[in-house]
């Protein structure tokens, strides 16, 4: 589960976008919104009551942002490419003086496809991404509820959906908490997917086996706000990161793209929490 807490949005957006090339588009907008911050009852949140506090007992904000973005994207196919790639970056900062909350995000994400010889509907699928954010002017850091989340599909396989790095502590309790997310979150996935076998048409289907790495970090000290029992990680490297390997099924079905997956996970520390079966 994430932090216990409750975030009222109200607020609109206004996109554009347009080609560029054959491949690749470009886009910008703005969007504004109006955040309330709530506490659940029953559970009082470190980080809810820190960030609160760090902006002077306020839970209410204002926040226009200007986004924008670039996509490229040259897959042979929408769905189980077995050629080419697609590669994304996308900004959003929120708009100085006028915005109560100064902070910035950016996401960069791209995928390769690497056919396998004497196939034509197999393929290596490489896919990795970062995802960063901080505060800029009067804000320290990137607000918690706009926290990446890392653990599951998408991210690393084997660890529950969303639970990946630091937890609050319940204020009522003392004990340890639930996920807070992180303002930087790292991924890289490895898929060999394959048709299924005896199958007479397995073009929307594939089994395949995966190799995953990643992990989510608050790059800021959280001292006192985190649970203590953990450690905080702030910094990626090859002893934190989280890796899993295991066996996938996918299905392009008629309501939507259907997924499961059994996963080894690596890497455990106390307070991760582990799902070997997972569907997406």
């Amino acid at each position: 589960a994430v932090a216990a807490y409750r975030l009222d949005t109200i607020g609109a957006r206004l996109m554009y976008g347009v080609p560029i090339s054959t491949f690749s588009n470009v886009s910008a907008g703005i969007t504004f919104a109006n955040n309330t911050i709530n506490q659940s009852q029953g559970f009082e949140s470190s980080i809810v009551q820190w960030f609160i506090q760090q902006q002077g007992g306020r839970n209410n904000f204002n926040e226009p942002a200007l986004t924008a973005g670039w996509s490229f994207d040259n897959s042979n196919k929408y769905i189980f490419a077995t050629d080419g790639g697609s590669f994304d970056i996308n900004g959003l900062v929120n708009i100085p003086v006028i915005s109560n909350i100064e902070a910035y995000k950016i996401e960069v994400g791209g995928k390769y496809n690497i056919s396998i010889p004497n196939t034509d509907m197999s393929a290596l699928t490489i896919r990795g991404g970062v995802q960063y954010g901080g505060g800029y002017g009067g804000t320290a850091e990137l607000p918690f509820y706009e926290n990446f989340y890392g653990g599951g599909w998408g991210s690393v396989r084997g660890f529950l959906q969303g639970s990946l790095g630091p937890r609050d502590i319940n204020l009522q309790n003392s004990q340890v908490g639930n996920s807070i997310g992180g303002n930087l979150n790292i991924y890289n996935n490895y898929d060999l997917l394959f048709p299924v076998p005896f199958i007479k048409d397995s073009s929307k289907m594939r089994i395949g086996a995966f190799v995953d790495i990643g992990n989510t970090y608050t790059t800021y000290d959280l001292k006192g706000v985190v649970a203590p029992q953990l450690k905080q990680e702030t910094t990626p490297s090859f002893t934190n990161l989280k890796y899993s390997v295991g066996v996938e099924f996918r299905w392009a079905s008629p309501i939507g793209p259907l997924a499961v997956s059994i996963a080894q996970p690596f890497n455990v520390q106390p307070g991760d929490v582990t799902q070997v079966f997972q569907f997406s």
